[in-house]
């Protein structure tokens, strides 16, 4: 399924500045020109959406249906976009979309406008031989009444096509991952359409989660798409197809191999991300994420003054403890000089799972110091001479016990406490004499 309506509304209610008229606008408007189809109903029936029509090209891969004479001049420019989008879904290593048995009328992959209630709601369908089918073809259904400034229809385009080619791989692999992949892989294709950040503000906002999270009122699994975009950045395109191939529900078992054979873990891949998960916004490195700036900043779960514990160490507990996969910012912004520098003492509280532990600098391109915490366990980590201006993050990521699997999150939580502390200044050196 695509965006929710009230993410469309946000992100057009931000466009400024002169449209020429859409000549199609007063058909997008009609909502009863064409029947309203059921969304759910074809989630789960045998059956596909009504076709007035259709239009394709020798060769093309795709095929565009219309549900009124009166959208043929949209399907046409449809049919452009998804030959593009398919060209390159290909290119990035796809495999071509499964045989439909021409329930379409023909060999292609089948896209559909449709009405399907609003503009901006779109969804793709697959459909299995049998319900435990490890793959399966597929069809596209989008609202005709979606906006085709700003590239907003080529993207729902190109997410929802994405589905389709990820059913050719493996049909049963969790929605999240499914979900953060078509949102990384519409943003690649379509960055005019810039609706990612808004997504990755969901999963920025709740950094404690697991990277699988899910929850209906929330893009968050589509946000993580900052997470596909480590991956890529790291590994390349071709361990997300892995991922697909390999056809388990539980992604995180075959990421954990694949990493391995790659001379990495997913510990590893764990820490490196809560790192790069600080470098968005005013925070960016362009070296990781591209286009970092355009994603809000992870939310600390405090901000912490210096002047909090100029006197005396400060204890600290974090309000939200890291669910596995997870991570829990606590932030210093360094308001005055502290040339002996800081001490953070960490203390795992006990349990089965492990605590990765990060102190990092804005300043600074690899953490300045991180250990692991069994359950219990503590480490002090130090910070040497930080400079006014700078922000210090302490990032404790909830690495698991044990090989990680997808589970619900609330029974994860690991707690801890961090022990911030001012450490003397050096003595001045005098000059001679």
């Amino acid at each position: 399924m695509r965006y929710p309506a009230w993410l469309l509304v946000l992100a057009l209610s931000g466009c400024a500045g002169v449209h020429k008229p859409d000549p199609l606008s007063r058909v997008r408007a009609d909502s009863s020109l064409c029947p309203e189809e059921d969304a759910d109903d074809l989630n789960h029936a045998d059956r596909r959406p009504f076709s007035a029509g259709s239009v394709g090209s020798a060769g093309s891969p795709v095929r565009v249906h219309y549900c009124h004479a009166r959208l043929l001049k949209l399907a046409g420019r449809m049919l452009k976009v998804a030959q593009e989008s398919y060209r390159q879904l290909l290119q990035l290593g796809f495999v071509a979309a499964l045989s439909d048995k021409e329930r379409g009328g023909g060999p292609e992959l089948d896209l559909y406008l449709s009405n399907l209630g609003r503009g901006g709601r779109a969804q793709a369908n697959d459909e299995p031989a049998a319900p435990l089918d490890a793959t399966s073809p597929g069809y596209v259904v989008i609202d005709y009444r979606t906006p085709e400034d700003h590239d907003f229809l080529a993207s729902y385009v190109g997410h929802e096509m994405s589905h389709v080619l990820q059913y050719a791989l493996g049909r049963r692999v969790a929605s999240p991952i499914l979900e953060a992949t078509s949102a990384y892989l519409d943003d690649r294709l379509y960055p005019g359409a810039d609706v990612l950040p808004a997504m990755v503000a969901d999963f920025q906002r709740a950094p404690h989660r697991p990277i699988y999270f899910h929850d209906d009122d929330r893009c968050y699994d589509y946000g993580a798409a900052l997470f596909v975009s480590y991956l890529v950045q790291r590994h390349g395109f071709g361990l997300i197809v892995e991922l697909f191939s390999a056809g388990r529900e539980d992604y995180l078992v075959t990421l954990a191999e694949r990493l391995r054979a790659r001379g990495t873990s997913l510990d590893q891949a764990l820490l490196e991300f809560a790192r790069w998960r600080t470098r968005t916004g005013r925070y960016h490195d362009e070296g990781l994420f591209p286009g970092g700036q355009r994603f809000p900043e992870v939310a600390l779960d405090r901000a912490i003054s210096p002047y909090e514990f100029l006197a005396g160490p400060l204890v600290v507990r974090p309000r939200e403890a890291p669910q596995e996969t997870g991570v829990v910012y606590l932030g210093v912004d360094l308001t005055t000089a502290l040339r002996g520098g800081i001490s953070v003492e960490v203390q795992a509280d006990r349990g089965p799972s492990r605590l990765g532990v990060l102190l990092l600098s804005s300043r600074a391109d690899v953490p300045l110091a991180q250990a692991v915490l069994s359950g219990g366990q503590g480490q002090t980590l130090v910070a040497k001479a930080p400079r006014p201006g700078e922000r210090l993050w302490l990032g404790v990521v909830n690495l698991g016990a044990g090989a990680l699997r997808q589970k619900p999150p609330e029974k994860t939580a690991q707690g801890f406490s961090a022990r911030f502390q001012r450490l003397p200044e050096p003595e001045p050196t005098l000059p001679p004499g």
